[in-house]
């Protein structure tokens, strides 16, 4: 296969739950997201996080990929359009 000049090498994707991949940079916003999103445990001293992955092909161009905290319900859009 000839790639064109235009075409740039992209690192590989990292599997998330041996369904779907994130991107470096994907998995870096997430990885931030995760530790900012640590919040205390109710009735313990311990924290943790509680966080959600969705992956949305609803543009029919490629995958979105957001990030939920499921204490807090904030949600972030990690999607690394380098992918699509």
């Amino acid at each position: 296969m000839v790639k064109s000049l235009h075409q740039k090498s992209l690192p590989c994707k990292i599997l998330v739950n041996n369904t779907f991949y994130l991107s470096p940079k994907e998995k870096m916003q997430a990885d931030k997201f995760k530790i900012e999103h640590i919040h205390p445990i109710h009735g313990s001293k311990e924290k943790a996080n509680s966080i959600s992955y969705s992956f949305e092909n609803s543009s029919g161009i490629g995958i979105v990929v957001v990030v939920k905290c499921l204490v807090c319900e904030v949600k972030l859009d990690v999607t690394d359009i380098d992918y699509w």
